[in-house]
């Protein structure tokens, strides 16, 4: 098991703002995917960007029930008419009793992705894996849910 010795980005770090350029598939190797998979399992997160915790590298993981998806160099490439607002928190925005800001954002309700793993290939997710999907999309974009500007809902 590794156990991840740096940081958790958080706000207002300029690396959380900066869009992530592409990489090598073969840049991303097995323990750094361990890694990403270790970084969820132990915060809880349902996803994970690789620049929250400091790697420039364009990938994502996530939770589908028991199993870790991830893509390198995802790429949103259709999504729904439709939309939804739910709420969100993010492991890069806490607040100060070291919890998690939670804001109100819209979403798509399903999108379609493709990766630099599997060319050609499209990825459908809708509901809860959709929006985990978008949000992780959008660290790598250097876009944060705070930038929605809904307003934050407070957590008791």
């Amino acid at each position: 098991m590794l156990t991840f010795k740096g940081e958790m980005l958080i706000v207002p770090h300029e690396k959380l703002r900066k869009r992530v350029a592409e990489v090598l598939p073969d840049k991303v190797d097995s323990t750094f995917l361990q890694l990403m998979k270790e970084v969820i399992d132990e915060t809880g997160a349902a996803g994970l960007a690789a620049n929250q915790i400091g790697f420039n590298r364009r990938v994502i993981m996530f939770k589908d029930g028991e199993m870790y998806r991830w893509h390198i160099n995802p790429k949103i490439i259709s999504v729904s008419i439709e939309w939804e607002y739910d709420f969100e928190s993010c492991l890069s925005i806490p607040d100060e009793r070291g919890s998690y800001r939670v804001f109100r954002v819209p979403r798509y309700e399903w999108v379609e992705v493709t990766d630099s793993v599997d060319v050609g290939t499209f990825h459908h997710y809708s509901g809860f894996l959709a929006r985990v999907v978008q949000h992780e999309i959008d660290h790598l974009n250097g876009i944060l849910i705070s930038d929605f500007g809904n307003e934050e809902i407070p957590v008791c």
